[in-house]
């Protein structure tokens, strides 16, 4: 059972130079008046997650067991994803940066 699911979106740290990319998808939205790229990315999050979906991942897992009680915790976490969003007028391609050709 799913119980709490987290998406973190933040512009990145360092800025690439790199012509190199995949696409990963396309969202079918515009920005809305006064929304940031950023935000907009994170009101979308879960098409995103879509998105990433076969990424590479870790996993880690946790049992503990008291008595007549066991409980197991399993996070799963993306590897951090460098990606461009090309916005534009009724849409965003998604396109993730290849690894080692910045």
């Amino acid at each position: 059972m799913l119980t709490t699911r987290q998406v973190a979106i933040s512009p990145a740290m360092k800025e690439t130079n790199s012509t190199k990319f995949s696409y990963f998808c396309d969202i079918d939205d515009s920005v809305r008046e006064g929304e940031s790229k950023t935000e907009f990315l994170n009101r979308h999050a879960e098409d995103l997650a879509e998105c990433f979906e076969g990424s590479q991942i870790r996993v880690l897992d946790a049992t503990r067991h008291d008595d007549l009680q066991i409980n197991s915790k399993t996070n799963i976490t993306y590897v951090p994803i460098r990606f461009i969003a090309d916005f534009k007028d009724f849409g965003v391609t998604i396109k993730k940066i290849r690894e080692g050709e910045e």
